[in-house]
């Protein structure tokens, strides 16, 4: 992800409520606890004889928007689940979300940026969570506008389910003090399932012109 590594900066300067009136108990729809511990009640109630065939409506809206709230926690990666990940954490990053983003990363995970000099010589630069995230938030601080998409070429998924390897490529739309500019990157980044969660283990760019 651009903005990462100081990557920018180094190009350019190298209750529900159910309040339905009357108090008249009709029906009782009786909930799972933990539905009934998110509500902050044990049961939904139906305040009138008329709402009684609504309530197993109510009752599943409620479930489907609790169930969408706390998702199931994953036991294996797979194409679908790494590709919904990447997209998430694209969508973080062009609206400058750092703390939803980073709250993705394994606590191990490295940032690494790798770009030619003018000798022809291959510059690294690397950094942890923390240093990244400072760089990100510098950086991003003198940026007006702000939009990149990430291409998956390939995706590399363990036989056991628990890492993944992601290969792609990056093309981010930059508009600064400086003017406008299209930056290009080959990208290659680490998953890995811990504990239900998908986690980036970080990210290489291999920084190209576009």
């Amino acid at each position: 992800m651009w903005g990462r590594g100081r990557r920018i900066a180094n190009r350019d300067g190298h209750g529900g409520h159910f309040g339905f009136g009357q108090r008249t108990w009709r029906h009782v729809v009786k909930t799972p606890p933990a539905l009934g511990e998110g509500l902050g009640r044990d049961r939904i109630r139906c305040y009138r004889a008329g709402m009684r065939h609504r309530c197993p409506i109510l009752l599943c809206a409620v479930t489907v928007a609790t169930i969408a709230a706390h998702p199931a926690p994953l036991h294996r990666l797979t194409e679908r689940t790494v590709r919904a990940f990447v997209e998430h954490q694209e969508r973080l990053w062009n609206r400058r979300d750092f703390a939803d983003f980073f709250a993705l990363t394994a606590p191990e995970a490295v940032f690494t940026t790798e770009r030619r000099a003018p000798d022809g010589t291959i510059r690294v630069e690397r950094e942890t969570v923390v240093q990244s995230r400072r760089s990100a938030e510098q950086a991003f601080a003198a940026i007006s506008e702000f939009r990149e998409k990430a291409t998956i070429d390939r995706i590399e998924i363990a036989p056991d389910g628990r890492n993944a390897r992601i290969v792609g490529h990056e093309e981010a739309d930059v508009l600064r003090a400086g003017g406008r500019r299209r930056l290009c990157a080959d990208t290659e980044q680490g998953l890995v399932l811990r504990e239900g969660r998908i986690l980036s283990l970080g990210q290489t760019d291999r920084v190209r012109s576009c």
